[in-house]
């Protein structure tokens, strides 16, 4: 029975949504890992007192709604901090007997302190001048709202407005002091997972070394095993695989209880030493799919056993790169609870005109059946004689795509079909360090 092949897209749907699932752990905000969130957090935007009218965002002087002008002078009636109020007599001026109400009363505020209920606006320190004992004078107005925080960031019930950060969102250190800062005390993670990594191959030898008479220098093993760790996962690399059946179903033996994911860059070619596919049959292995239709990436492959996911990559260091940067890296990210938005490429889909593109291309997706097409984005961008070239729709730069390896210029994916006028569709993924 011939392998079973996808498209491109076909696959990225296949690795991003059927991935053995995993529960989402709750964790102290400040003990969680730097992955995404698997719940909505959502949270106020300061713990304020009740009747407070936000939080002073300079050291100043909370002035009370009303008709003031620059040159008045005001009574201090108390000072806040962050902690409370302030036992600050010399600050405070004595009410002289009978002066009820006569002179206007304001808060000497730190920066971070609630802003008593009434005032609407704060003085910066610099903007007033001491006149005496607990008593200032306005040397300039501010406007409503200034120097607060969240001044108009009210509901129209009264009620703070709320930040929410979506499941999805990239907890990243500063957001996880952030959520501190404001209360949030747990959030819910999916747990990093084990990803153990395996290049197979008889005639391949360590990259360190010197290759004898018909071995390959691995190139594959030392970037992916970086680009895993990149992404908060454990690697467990199992070192070079020999093309056995019987290696492969030792390998996945060793691992089945300490990964989630086993993943291999080679074995997977027409050769008679590529035996990958033999051994996973041999396992009782459920395969997805073992092949795309996807000229310069054409090896890849998804299987069950075990209780873990097989990913098989193809063998030579430029295909490898591909198959993980465009369907490897997404499923690991989509695991991890990613948002879409961090890893699907298919949402940047572009028109090029066909003249553009390298001569070299047009023969092979111009013949019947043809599959898609994935180059390295420089590549293409380049164009033909004369023409303008590619633009490159980058995804969103901050979904840090990339291993470090062949194909730092991103990949730009061409579906075999033309569409109408002669031009074509495309797809770009930006190579990007996380």
């Amino acid at each position: 029975m011939p392998p079973r092949c996808v498209t491109p897209l076909e696959a990225l749907g296949l690795l991003t949504s059927k991935l053995n699932p995993r529960t989402p752990l709750e964790f102290p905000t400040g003990e969680a890992p730097h992955g995404y969130l698997a719940e909505a957090v959502e949270c106020s935007p300061c713990a304020l007192p009740a009747g407070s009218g936000g939080i002073a965002a300079t050291d100043g002087y909370a002035l009370p709604r009303g008709t003031f002008q620059a040159g008045d002078t005001c009574r201090i009636a108390g000072a806040l901090s962050i902690a409370g109020p302030l036992a600050i007599d010399q600050l405070l001026a004595p009410r002289e007997p009978g002066s009820e109400g006569s002179e206007p009363e304001v808060w000497r505020l730190e920066s971070g302190a609630p802003v008593p209920a009434g005032c609407d606006r704060v003085l910066p320190v610099a903007d007033a001048v001491v006149t005496g004992r607990g008593r200032i004078r306005i040397l300039r107005l501010p406007c409503e709202g200034e120097g607060i925080h969240f001044h108009a960031g009210r509901r129209g019930d009264g009620g703070l407005a709320r930040w929410r950060f979506e499941a999805g969102t990239h907890l990243s250190s500063r957001l996880q002091a952030f959520l501190l800062a404001h209360g949030v005390s747990s959030v819910h993670m999916l747990a990093p997972f084990t990803v153990a990594l395996a290049t197979v191959g008889d005639e391949l030898t360590d990259a360190a070394l010197d290759a004898e008479p018909g071995q390959v220098r691995d190139l594959t093993a030392g970037w992916l095993s970086a680009a895993v760790s990149r992404l908060g996962l454990v690697p467990l690399p199992l070192g070079i695989l020999p093309d056995s059946p019987a290696a492969l179903r030792d390998a996945i033996l060793h691992v089945r209880e300490r990964a989630s994911v086993l993943l291999l860059a080679g074995g997977l070619g027409d050769g008679l030493t590529d035996r990958t596919v033999e051994g996973l049959d041999r396992f009782d292995a459920t395969a997805l799919f073992e092949r795309l239709a996807l000229d310069g990436c054409s090896h890849l492959l998804f299987a069950k056993t075990q209780g873990i996911d097989v990913i098989g990559l193809g063998g030579s260091p430029l295909e490898a790169a591909a198959g993980y940067d465009l369907f490897v890296l997404p499923a690991l990210l989509a695991r991890l609870g990613a948002s879409a938005r961090a890893w699907d490429w298919s949402q940047a889909e572009v028109t090029v005109e066909a003249a553009t593109l390298p001569q070299d291309l047009l023969p092979l997706l111009s013949r019947a059946g043809a599959p898609w097409v994935v180059r390295p984005a420089a590549e293409l961008a380049s164009g033909s004689e004369g023409g303008e070239g590619v633009r490159l729709r980058i995804l969103d730069a901050g979904s840090g795509l990339s291993p470090t390896a062949p194909g730092q210029d991103g990949w730009a994916v061409l579906p075999a079909s033309l569409t109408t006028g002669g031009r074509r569709r495309a797809y770009f993924q930006a190579a990007l360090e996380a």
